[in-house]
C-alpha cells in the first residue's frame, strides 16, 4: 500500500501497520499445529490428526463432533497455510483492530466452525436423497482454515469497501467492494481441484451475517432488553388533602 501526502514523499507499506495480538496467537496457534501435523505425519500417508481431525461428513454424523472446529487448524500444503495465514494478516488486523480481542475470536472460530456444521447437514442431506458429489461429499475429507478466513476477508471488504488494494506483482488496483466478486471469480473459473468451493462461499455468506447481526465492531447483537421502568418518586408527601398526593 503506498501513502502519499506524508513527510518524504511516498511510502510504501506491504500489509497492515500494525500486528493485532489476536492475529499473532492465530498465526502462531494455527502454524504450531500444521507443524505438528506434518511432524505426526512423516511416515507418509494420513496421520491420525487428518484422519480425525479434517471434517468428513460420514464421520461427523458417527460421533466425530469436534471435526468441523479442528479442521480449521489442518492444512494440506505449506502454500495452503501460508496463503491462509497471509490473508488473514493482511485484512484480519484491520478487522480485529475494530472488534477487539475477545469479539473478533469469536468471529474467526465461531464463523469457521458454523460454515463447518452447516457443510456437513447440507452433505448428509444430499446422502439422504442419494447424491454424492465433490462439492458436499459425504466421505472426502475437508481441511483447513479458508472458511474463516473468507468470512474475515467478507467483514474486511463490507467495513471498508473503498480502501485502495493494490496487487503486489500486478500493476493493478482496485476498491475493496470488488475483492469478493473477483475472488471467487477467478476461483471458480480456474477449476483448480481439491478447492472447497462451499467453504469459501459459506464463509462469505458467515461474515455478511456477523456484520449484519453484531455491527461493523461487533459490539451489537441481539439483545432482549427490559422495559424501562416507569418513574417512580424516590419519597411522596401529602400537601393537602384536597390536592392529592404529589410525587417527588
Amino acid at each position: 500500500m503506498s501513502r502519499f501526502g506524508q513527510p518524504g514523499g511516498p511510502q510504501f507499506q506491504l500489509g497492515p501497520a500494525r500486528l493485532e495480538p489476536v492475529i499473532k496467537h492465530l498465526l502462531i496457534a494455527t502454524f504450531a499445529a500444521f507443524v505438528l501435523q506434518r511432524l505426526v505425519g512423516i511416515g507418509g500417508g494420513m496421520s491420525f490428526l487428518e484422519e480425525y481431525g479434517s471434517l468428513r461428513s460420514d464421520q461427523f454424523f458417527r460421533g466425530m463432533f469436534w471435526q468441523p472446529f479442528t479442521r480449521l487448524f489442518l492444512h494440506a500444503e505449506l502454500w495452503h497455510i501460508g496463503l491462509n495465514l497471509f490473508v488473514l494478516w493482511m485484512f484480519g488486523s484491520s478487522v480485529a483492530e475494530r472488534w477487539g480481542y475477545r469479539r473478533f475470536l469469536w468471529l474467526y472460530l465461531g464463523a469457521g466452525t458454523a460454515g463447518g456444521l452447516i457443510q456437513v447437514l447440507l452433505a448428509g442431506l444430499m446422502h439422504a436423497i442419494g447424491l454424492d458429489w465433490s462439492i458436499l461429499s459425504w466421505t472426502i475429507p475437508s481441511l483447513g482454515a479458508s472458511g474463516a478466513v473468507y468470512s474475515v476477508m467478507a467483514v474486511y471488504c463490507f467495513t471498508f469497501p473503498d480502501r485502495l488494494i493494490s496487487l503486489m506483482f500486478v500493476p493493478l488496483s482496485f476498491e475493496a467492494k470488488w475483492m469478493i466478486p473477483v475472488t471467487l471469480a477467478l476461483e471458480f473459473g480456474s477449476g483448480a481441484p481439491g478447492i472447497s468451493h462451499e467453504a469459501h462461499v459459506l464463509g462469505v455468506l458467515l461474515g455478511w451475517l456477523a456484520l449484519r447481526v453484531f455491527g461493523d465492531d461487533g459490539s451489537d447483537g441481539p439483545r432482549f432488553k427490559r422495559a424501562a421502568p416507569p418513574d417512580r418518586p424516590g419519597h411522596l408527601r401529602v400537601v393537602r388533602s384536597d390536592d392529592g398526593p404529589i410525587y417527588h
